[in-house]
């Protein structure tokens, strides 16, 4: 029996991968949106030291550092007079809460998906999110410990997200088509980050104020958990037959003893929110256009044999390491508060080089151990997990040993561990299914 191709308007796959991406887009938005929410929320003249703080609107400073000096009209005019009096520690270790939660179930949760199906767990993670980032307004005015809790319960639910998306794609996809799946539904991500910040700007500005950055959010969470329930039990009575044959399906129990937050951190008073919600879209915005072209390029040349599928995964994470790296380095030497425009393409760049990686280390996530993509996943997002949580560690470290050059020492931190994992995977990275995970085909694959 032959299937539709994967952008045919027959096309369940097509129809759930979409799913997948806006389910993507609508969790990760309720986590981000607090990074450019925040600079609404919290009343920045309270926290600024008193030497910052006059009636005039800019000062260029001897030394040639150029910033924006606030009193408490103008920074309710830029978006930045809130009612919560947060210090910037306190801040971080908000932006930190979700990947406290994330692991706590990070380890378990790709297990856990692949041993008892994906689809209700995820079902499931997307509403404790919602639930929790439409609880955010009335916590945050009450009890700042209070919505720091909420935000750490919503980063257990997160930890699913993932291992339980990657275990659907290797279950409903061809390996011929994991790059660009990969693409598409990771793009959520992308549009979380980039036209997230964006649409957080105009509602802090908005007579609707912040409150309704969450309540919109966590609504949409909502929507597309009702949703989810619905669709993929269509397609899948539909499409059930074609599974056991795409030879990426089966389940085996695997045997028990066997940089972007960085960018939504600039934001700060330094511009208006809407100036930040430019800078912090664009990178992402090139990941969203670059990573879905790199992903059907990159399954083209698998398909018609131009390269091997090692190959081909090898020189696309060493394309997305080293391009990202250079890019950091340009970002942390050659903009400026005189010239900040320069920034705008390099940060292009950078959204361009980082996609390359869905080509590369996450099309290894998907081929390697079908079977066993969720667990596979936990375990590589374990370890960003601890990347992200060390992103607002060094930033409040350096803060605290107040050394000068911050986001230079940190752009710098970050480039150095681009092209040292890039390295690594060019010598071990591989995309064929192992040995040990191949399926048995008398088992009925979960979903």
């Amino acid at each position: 029996m032959s299937h539709p191709s994967l952008f045919s308007l027959k096309s369940h796959r097509l129809r759930i991968c979409l799913l997948l991406m806006i389910g993507l887009y609508a969790t990760v938005s309720m986590r981000v949106n607090l990074s450019m929410g925040v600079t609404c929320m919290v009343n920045t003249t309270a926290n600024a030291k008193p030497a910052t703080l006059s009636n005039t609107s800019q000062q260029v400073e001897p030394s040639g550092t150029c910033y924006r000096r606030y009193d408490e009209v103008s920074a309710k005019e830029d978006g930045y007079g809130g009612p919560l009096l947060w210090s910037s520690s306190m801040q971080s270790l908000l932006f930190s809460a979700t990947f406290y939660g994330g692991l706590v179930t990070i380890a378990i949760s790709g297990y856990i998906a692949d041993r008892f199906g994906p689809k209700m767990i995820l079902l499931f993670a997307a509403i404790d999110i919602s639930i929790m980032t439409m609880m955010g307004p009335f916590l945050a005015s009450n009890s700042y410990w209070a919505y720091f809790g909420a935000r750490f319960i919503m980063g257990l639910g997160e930890g699913f997200i993932f291992p339980c998306l990657n275990s659907m794609a290797a279950k409903w996809f061809p390996p011929s088509e994991k790059s660009t799946v990969g693409a598409i539904y990771t793009s959520g991500n992308q549009l979380a980050a980039g036209f997230t910040s964006f649409l957080v700007a105009g509602l802090c500005s908005s007579p609707l104020g912040w409150p309704s950055i969450f309540y919109i959010f966590g609504s949409l969470g909502i929507i597309w958990a009702i949703v989810w329930q619905i669709l993929p039990r269509i397609t899948q009575t539909k499409t059930n037959g074609s599974l056991k044959r795409r030879g990426s399906t089966s389940r085996k129990i695997l045997p028990t003893n066997s940089n972007l937050n960085i960018f939504k951190r600039i934001a700060s008073p330094g511009e208006n929110c809407s100036l930040n919600g430019l800078f912090t879209m664009v990178p992402f915005i090139s990941q969203l256009v670059s990573k879905n072209i790199f992903g059907v390029l990159s399954d083209y040349m698998k398909r018609h044999e131009i390269l091997d599928p090692d190959v081909s995964v090898k020189v696309f994470q060493a394309i997305g390491a080293i391009g990202s790296a250079v890019s950091l380095i340009a970002l942390a030497t050659l903009p400026s508060c005189e010239h900040p425009y320069i920034a705008l393409p390099i940060l292009m760049a950078y959204g361009i080089f980082f996609s390359a990686g869905i080509c590369g280390f996450f099309t290894s996530l998907l081929s390697i151990a079908p079977p066993y993509s969720g667990t596979m996943t936990s375990i590589s997002m374990t370890y960003a997990t601890i990347a992200n949580l060390s992103g607002p560690i060094l930033i409040t470290f350096i803060d605290f040993m107040g050394w000068p050059n911050k986001w230079m020492i940190t752009f710098l931190f970050a480039a150095s561990f681009n092209i040292l994992s890039g390295i690594f995977y060019v010598f071990y990275g591989e995309a064929r299914v192992q040995e040990w995970a191949k399926p048995n085909e008398k088992e009925k694959p979960r979903i």
